[in-house]
């Protein structure tokens, strides 16, 4: 695997926790548009909301499949990279990837934290990026 590979593949938990959070406020505006002033007030659900309620019951229970999906291949995804910095012999490239690639820290955020100067931040990844192998 080449750096720019393990550098996408490292990338990659990350978006799928932006995914879920996308799905999931999809999944509130979807759970507060379906509130229906008429039935909360009067109690009386008429035929007609009886099908958009089982639509509505449907799309939900699509959406959140779809949301539980996600986190299992984000657990997956962490697995995998998890291993791979672990098996990383030296602690502070290991630190620096669970900065920047686990919790998705900017370069600057990085670098404070570890209280190195940019350009050593870099050259710690370069070396990190070499060190760590991930399981096919």
């Amino acid at each position: 695997m080449t750096q720019q590979e393990k550098k996408e593949f490292l990338r990659e938990y990350v978006h799928l926790k932006e995914g879920i959070k996308e799905l999931e406020e999809e999944l509130l505006e979807l759970r507060i548009g379906k509130i229906n002033p008429h039935s909360v007030i009067t109690g009386v659900v008429s035929s007609e909301n009886k099908k958009d309620t089982s639509d509505y019951i449907a799309a939900v229970e699509v959406l959140e499949n779809k949301i539980l999906r996600q986190k299992y291949r984000k657990i997956k995804k962490y697995m995998e990279i998890h291993d791979g910095i672990i098996a990383i012999n030296i602690e502070r490239e290991q630190r620096l990837l669970r900065l920047k690639y686990i919790k998705n820290m900017s370069w600057e955020d990085v670098a404070k934290q570890m209280s190195y100067s940019a350009s050593e931040i870099y050259k710690i990844h370069s070396d990190a990026l070499i060190h760590i192998e991930f399981k096919k």
